[in-house]
């Protein structure tokens, strides 16, 4: 494998783990948001 193979699997792995660290804080936006909404209520 040379080197530009590694470089372009590393920024894979780097936007995966980005858009998936994204997700999560989506996700846990979304929670407090329903959780506050019904609270609310």
């Amino acid at each position: 494998m040379d080197k530009t193979e590694n470089e372009t699997i590393r920024t894979e792995l780097e936007t995966e783990s980005i858009s998936e660290h994204i997700e999560m804080k989506q996700l846990r936006w979304w929670g407090q948001h329903i959780v506050e909404t019904s609270l609310g209520e």
